[in-house]
């Protein structure tokens, strides 16, 4: 099971709203999270492209709970959590253009 689950969060990517706090980036208080499962099928910037409805309708949402004096709820971010990625090495750039169909 726990095998099946690290599957299923590897095919995911996703967005997150978060506070600034600092000069740093993306390690404030997060306030949402949304995750989608990718599509190989799809083209690689069809499925990120997919999140930026989510990621809009979460300001919209943040923003209509200022406007109506509720005090949004943050989770402090735990640093290991968080995934960033470097440039790919040729290798994995062949390995990338050979699993997906098309960048766009």
């Amino acid at each position: 099971m726990l095998d099946n689950q690290k599957q299923q969060n590897k095919n995911q990517i996703g967005c997150t709203l978060h506070q600034i706090n600092d000069r740093s980036i993306d390690t404030g208080d997060i306030i949402n999270i949304h995750k989608i499962n990718s599509d190989p099928s799809l083209p690689f910037l069809h499925n990120v492209l997919r999140l930026y409805r989510s990621g809009a309708n979460m300001i919209a949402d943040y923003i209509t709970n200022l406007e109506m004096k509720k005090k949004p709820t943050a989770k402090v971010q735990n640093k290991n959590d968080g995934q960033y990625f470097g440039y790919p090495d040729d290798m994995e750039v062949r390995k990338f253009l050979h699993n997906v169909s098309a960048l766009f």
